[in-house]
């Protein structure tokens, strides 16, 4: 297959299965391109607000972030470990608190991109943006794609809010690919408060507004800002890393089951409501 010459790679989010899914994200980063950097922004702590029913709360360390690189001889270039904001903790919507947490981090991610990049004057020829917990698999058949300017890879869908009675657009925030000047477009979404705006309206009124929702946020904003969505590059072949996956080779399962994996947690999860 064809490569990209160089690209970045932007690993911002929570670090939840942060050491169960570097494998798998080098794995598929490696066939993008000759050259991969990567840049990784996560909290000091793996308090999660989203997940907090069943998550321990440990620091986490400088070494947890670069064992990985290393063990996987991977070009970790820069990474930051910050404090959570603690402001954000009184938002009482966890979808407008995993927004801001994540796009803040994206942020942060993205500085250090466009910073070695002004070092070093060059511009990198794609830039990828996952979080830390995602499995993904390559198809070895196919080559990387190239976007250009306003472009960018996001995967639009339809989720399902109050028992299915109206479907909203959203994006979901696992996984979108993008040329360096659209990633810096992106990584402004940090600055867009309406989801913090529209979710009070919904705590005011006792509706069902759909709009405090992460996904349909960076929906929102990817339209706002003339973003030009073009069709994923591996649409069905990612999901995000639950504790409760088998501890063996992931790629031994079938994406079916991975998400049947996937749901079970969920449901674990409302269990403990």
């Amino acid at each position: 297959m064809d490569k990209l010459n160089r690209i970045a790679v932007l690993l911002a989010g929570d670090f939840r299965q942060w050491p169960r899914a570097a494998e798998y994200i080098f794995a598929f980063a490696e066939q993008q391109a000759v050259t991969v950097d990567y840049y990784f922004a996560t909290w000091t702590t793996t308090q999660d607000y989203w997940y907090a029913p069943t998550m321990v709360n440990r620091q986490v360390t400088e070494n947890d972030i670069t064992g990985e690189f290393i063990k996987h001889n991977k070009n970790l270039i820069n990474f930051r470990l910050v404090e959570q904001i603690k402001q954000f903790n009184t938002i009482p919507h966890r979808s407008d608190i995993t927004f801001y947490y994540q796009t803040y981090l994206a942020k942060l991610a993205n500085i250090m991109k466009r910073r070695y990049e002004l070092d070093n004057n060059f511009v990198y020829d794609q830039v990828i943006e996952m979080r830390p917990d995602l499995y993904i698999v390559a198809d070895a058949n196919s080559s990387p794609i190239t976007l250009a300017n306003f472009e960018w890879s996001g995967e639009l869908c339809y989720d399902d809010f109050k028992h299915h009675q109206t479907q909203w657009p959203v994006a979901p925030d696992l996984y979108y690919q993008a040329n360096s000047f659209s990633n810096d477009i992106m990584a402004e979404r940090f600055y867009y408060k309406k989801a913090r705006q529209y979710g009070q309206i919904q705590i005011n009124s006792n509706g069902q507004l759909p709009f405090v929702n992460n996904h349909w946020v960076l929906f929102d904003y990817s339209h706002l800002r003339r973003m030009r969505p073009v069709a994923p590059v591996l649409p069905n072949t990612h999901v995000v890393i639950r504790p409760n996956f088998p501890q063996d080779d992931l790629r031994n399962y079938s994406q079916l089951q991975l998400w049947e994996y996937f749901e079970q947690y969920a449901a674990e999860l409302e269990s403990h409501k």
